[in-house]
């Protein structure tokens, strides 16, 4: 919500590059840092919102789902060392003892400063699971021609021989998500079939993502030395700034798919010169350039990822340059090795055109192929009978690597 705020990560404690998801009472932690760029100390503070299966706040009170006290201080303060930008990097860690959680649920992780609620920082979703039922997910080929080599279609099955689930069509409902994508989700899923103590989402290709391609990588943990990707560097003199120059990425559309290892559009903060990350990493603004010989009409390309949370945000936004055919777009960056990729999307984009690969569309750019590895998180959410809240009452992760 502050232009100041930046590098925002949130993860499992000790999990490096890992989702916020954790199970109810398994003892995990979620861990939350980001830096101030304007320095120096502020008084944050932070507390949690249940929500329910739409992301809307729950009807039912703070102590309801949590034990404890309903806001807590942020203490943990470093400042930059040794870096042109300065800035000071907090981070704090939850569930504690002073804040525990007592339901499963969708949760709003909400930071805000100098105690007030109306003046907020930072919000960010995550997820606490139960491990009631088994969600069994099979990632295969789409049997309509025309998808069959550039989606991913599901065959899904909940096990719930060890839970009791009433009148499921009303009181259950299945979300599919691609890597932290929200655009292209599928929720509220209902079950085509009943079977003893089985539901299966077999919708015959309803469930269907466009495959998209490998994310493509920034590699900015050295400003002395540069990757083959990377044009040159150079430090301003006037204002120390260091300027990152990106060889113009191509497109990859019409190019045959070739695999390599990524991070699933996610980033890791990290530094060759130097020891800690945290407050040793500088910041440098990078510029993209990705060759197009047209500009597309009715729609915006962006740069998407992590780094831009996941979200179509303007900043992220990229110009059409006519006189060297190519988007561009300048972005400031902490060092550490990114994930991205090049969206397209329409102008008129809306909620209700979330489908066949979302609002943001890999095909003009990125290309998209079934071969590409992709990670798939789907949450079974459960209205107890009698309760006015939504529980998460399973959850599994897959990979299209597994695809049948």
């Amino acid at each position: 919500y502050k232009e100041n705020i930046r590098t925002v990560e949130f993860e499992v404690k000790g999990i490096n590059v890992s989702l916020p998801i954790i199970k109810l009472n398994g003892g995990q932690q979620l861990e939350l840092s980001f830096d101030d760029l304007e320095g120096g100390y502020k008084s944050f503070s932070y507390t949690v919102i249940h929500c329910n299966r739409a992301w809307e706040p729950s009807d039912i009170p703070f102590m309801q789902y949590v034990d404890g006290f309903n806001e807590d201080m942020i203490y943990n303060e470093d400042y930059s060392f040794n870096t042109n930008q300065i800035y000071t990097h907090y981070s704090f860690v939850f569930p504690r003892e002073s804040m525990k959680l007592k339901l499963s649920g969708n949760y709003v992780l909400y930071v805000f400063e100098d105690g007030e609620r109306d003046n907020p920082v930072i919000t960010r979703r995550f997820r606490v699971y139960e491990d009631l039922v088994s969600v069994n997910a099979q990632v295969r080929r789409p049997a309509v021609a025309s998808e069959r080599y550039s989606a991913h279609s599901f065959r899904i099955e909940v096990d719930h021989s060890n839970h009791e689930i009433q009148n499921p069509m009303r009181n259950v409902s299945l979300h599919v998500f691609q890597n932290q994508r929200w655009d292209n989700s599928y929720d509220m899923l209902k079950p085509v079939f009943l079977r003893k103590n089985s539901l299966v989402y077999d919708q015959m290709d309803g469930i269907v993502f466009n495959a998209g391609n490998e994310f493509r990588w920034l590699d900015i943990r050295s400003l002395r030395y540069q990757p083959e990707n990377i044009d040159h560097i150079f430090q301003d003199r006037d204002s120390s700034m260091y300027h990152v120059f990106m060889l113009p990425d191509k497109t990859r559309g019409t190019k045959p798919y070739s695999t390599f290892t990524d991070l699933d559009g996610r980033f890791d903060i990290s530094v060759q010169e130097g020891n800690d990350g945290r407050v040793e990493s500088d910041y440098a603004m990078v510029h993209f350039k990705l060759e197009s010989d047209t500009m597309i009409d009715s729609a915006s390309v962006y740069l998407f990822g992590g780094l831009t949370d996941w979200r179509y945000q303007n900043r992220y936004r990229m110009d059409y340059n006519k006189r060297g055919n190519a988007y561009e777009l300048s972005a400031y960056l902490k060092q550490g090795y990114y994930n991205y990729q090049y969206m397209v999307v329409p102008d008129n984009h809306s909620s209700r055109t979330r489908r066949k690969g979302g609002i943001g569309q890999t095909r003009q750019f990125e290309g998209d192929f079934y071969q590409t590895e992709q990670i798939y998180l789907l949450f079974l959410y459960q209205r107890p009978m009698g309760q006015n809240y939504d529980r998460i009452i399973g959850y599994s992760m897959v990979n299209s690597a597994d695809l049948n």
